[in-house]
C-alpha cells in the first residue's frame, strides 16, 4: 500500500476504494494546513496506470520516482463550517499510478513538453483533455468534481484547479475571444492551455495574485497570528502558516528515509518564498502595478481575463502580500489604532477597497451579460445556418420543378400527334374488322347453302337405289 507521511491531517494516506470518501472535517479548535508541500518516491511499476494512458508514457522511470503531493482545500459554502473539500495536487513524471490518490485529486505531469492533467475518479485516473468551445462540449459535465458537482477542473493562468462552473462557463467564453485562438477552433487541448500557463514553470505554490485579473483578493487574509485556532473565528482564520522542513521529505521505495533536505531539492521541488508583512501603502502599490499587469495565457486578450471570477475558497497557497491586511496590521507605536490607513495620495484603503469591490461587482456583471449576449449569439448563428441550409434545399427543389415542367411543356405537341396518330390507326383497322366480319357472315351463308344441296342430293340419290 502506497503512503504520504505527514505532520498533518491528510486524506491522501490509503489505496482508494471503489466509493468516494466523505471530505475531513476539522474538530473544533484545530488548526488546518491548506498549502502543504511533501515528496514521495514510489516503485515505477507499482500500480496500474491511468485510464487511456500507454505504459511508454512511464518507460523512462527506472526504480522509483518523485512525487510532489501538495495539499489543497476550497469551502463550498463561506457560512459553512463543515463545507470544506479537501484534495491533494501531485506531480510526477508519466501517467499516475493507480494506487495513488482519492477521489477529486489532481495529478500534474512533469515530464518535459508533455503538459498533461489527470483527475482521479472513483476507480482511476482519467486524463483531461482541455476546454471545448461553449455550446459544442460533447459533455460538458465530463470532468466534474467526484464530490461536487457544482465544480469543474480548470487550468487557469497561474494555477490548475476546481472552479466553480458558473466561473469556469464565464472564462471559457472569454477564453475563446482571445486573439490567439482560431475562430474555428472548437478545442483548446490540455497540452496548450497547461504550457501557455506556465504552472509548471512556477512550482507547487500557487500564484501570488488570487483575485480577478491578477487583482488582489479583497477578503481578509486568513490568519498571521499562529496562536489563532479554528475555533476562534470562522474559516477566514484557518492557520496558513509556511511549511516546515519535516513536511518535505523523501522516501526510497523500501520506506526509508533519505535524508532529503529542503536545501537539496531538486529542480522539481518548489521554491517555497518567505512571507514579511508588507505595509499597507507597499501592497496597495504593488496590486495597482499588477491590476495594470497584463498576465495570462495571451496578451491580446488582456480584456478579457481567462480565469474565473474570484473563489470563495482557499484555492491556493497563502501569500500575504496578496490580500489587503486588516486596519489593525502594521501600527506604528504611539498611533491611534482606530484610525484609517491612506496611500499616498490621501485616500483610505477602506475607500478604495469599497471601489474596488464595487468594480468587480460590475465587470462580473458585464462578464455575465457578454457571456449571455455571446450565448445569444451562438445560437442565432446556429439558427441562421440551419436557415440557410434549408432556403439552399428549397431553391433546387425549385429548380428542379421549373426544369421538369418545362420538359413537359415541350412534350405535350408531340404526344398530341402520337395520340391522333394512334387514333387513326385504330379507326383503319376497326373498319378492315368491319370488312372481315362482313366476308365471314356471307361465307357463313353460302356454306350453309351448300350443305342442303347436298343433303338433297343424297336423298335423291338413296330413293333410287331403294327403287332400283
Amino acid at each position: 500500500m502506497l503512503g504520504i507521511q505527514s505532520n498533518t491531517s491528510s486524506a491522501h494516506s490509503q489505496v482508494p476504494t471503489s466509493e468516494p470518501p466523505l471530505p475531513m472535517r476539522p474538530s473544533q479548535g484545530s488548526t488546518l494546513r491548506h498549502a502543504t508541500s511533501k515528496l514521495v518516491s514510489i516503485p515505477a511499476q507499482s500500480g496500474a496506470l491511468a485510464e487511456g494512458t500507454s505504459k511508454a508514457s512511464n518507460a523512462k522511470d527506472s526504480g522509483s520516482q518523485t512525487i510532489i503531493a501538495h495539499q489543497r482545500y476550497y469551502q463550498q459554502d463561506p457560512h459553512s463550517a463543515g463545507s470544506i473539500m479537501l484534495y491533494t495536487q501531485f506531480r510526477g513524471r508519466g501517467a499516475p499510478p493507480l494506487a495513488l490518490g482519492k477521489p477529486g485529486d489532481l495529478w500534474i505531469d512533469t515530464t518535459p513538453n508533455a503538459h498533461r492533467l489527470f483527475i482521479r475518479y472513483a476507480l482511476s485516473w482519467r486524463e483531461w483533455p482541455g476546454v471545448y468551445r461553449p455550446g459544442l462540449t460533447p459533455s460538458p459535465d465530463q470532468f466534474l468534481h467526484p464530490n461536487d458537482p457544482t465544480r469543474l477542473a480548470w487550468c487557469s493562468s497561474t494555477d490548475i484547479l476546481w472552479y466553480k462552473r458558473i466561473s469556469v462557463t464565464q472564462a471559457r467564453s472569454r477564453l475563446f475571444q482571445a486573439k490567439n485562438i482560431p475562430s474555428s477552433s472548437n478545442l483548446i487541448t490540455a497540452h496548450e492551455l497547461i504550457k501557455q500557463s506556465g504552472v509548471l514553470t512556477r512550482g507547487v505554490e500557487a500564484a501570488q495574485w488570487s483575485g480577478r485579473r491578477g487583482r488582489p483578493s479583497l477578503r481578509k487574509p486568513t490568519t498571521l497570528d499562529k496562536s489563532s485556532t479554528f475555533g476562534k473565528a470562522s474559516y477566514g482564520h484557518i492557520d496558513d502558516a509556511d511549511d516546515n522542513d519535516s513536511d518535505v521529505v523523501s522516501f526510497d521505495a523500501d520506506g526509508k528515509s533519505n535524508g532529503y533536505a529542503p536545501s537539496q531539492s531538486s529542480a522539481e521541488v518548489p521554491v517555497h518564498k518567505s512571507y514579511s508583512l508588507r505595509s499597507a501603502t507597499e501592497i496597495e502599490r504593488k496590486a495597482y502595478r499588477h491590476r495594470n499587469d497584463s498576465s495570462g495565457f495571451y496578451p491580446s486578450a488582456r480584456s478579457s481575463p481567462l480565469s474565473p471570477v474570484p473563489e470563495s475558497a482557499h484555492e491556493s497557497a497563502p501569500e500575504v502580500s496578496a490580500v489587503l491586511p486588516p486596519p489593525s496590521m502594521n501600527i506604528p507605536a504611539g498611533q491611534d489604532s482606530e484610525e484609517e490607513d491612506y496611500v499616498d495620495n490621501g485616500t483610505s484603503i477602506e475607500k478604495i477597497a469599497n471601489e474596488m469591490n464595487k468594480i468587480l461587482k460590475l465587470e462580473q456583471v458585464v462578464a455575465q451579460r457578454a457571456t449571455t449576449v455571446m450565448r445569444r449569439q451562438v445560437d442565432l448563428e446556429a439558427r441562421s445556418k440551419d436557415l440557410a441550409q434549408e432556403e439552399g434545399r428549397v431553391v433546387r427543389e425549385k429548380r428542379e420543378l421549373v426544369r421538369t415542367f418545362k420538359g413537359a411543356t415541350s412534350m405535350i405537341p408531340r404526344r398530341k400527334e402520337e395520340v391522333d396518330s394512334k387514333r387513326e390507326d385504330l379507326e383503319h383497322r376497326e373498319a378492315e374488322i368491319i370488312k372481315l366480319e362482313e366476308g365471314i357472315a356471307e361465307r357463313e351463308r353460302a356454306l350453309g347453302r351448300e350443305k342442303q344441296r347436298i343433303s338433297l342430293l343424297q336423298k335423291i340419290v338413296s330413293r333410287f337405289d331403294s327403287e332400283g
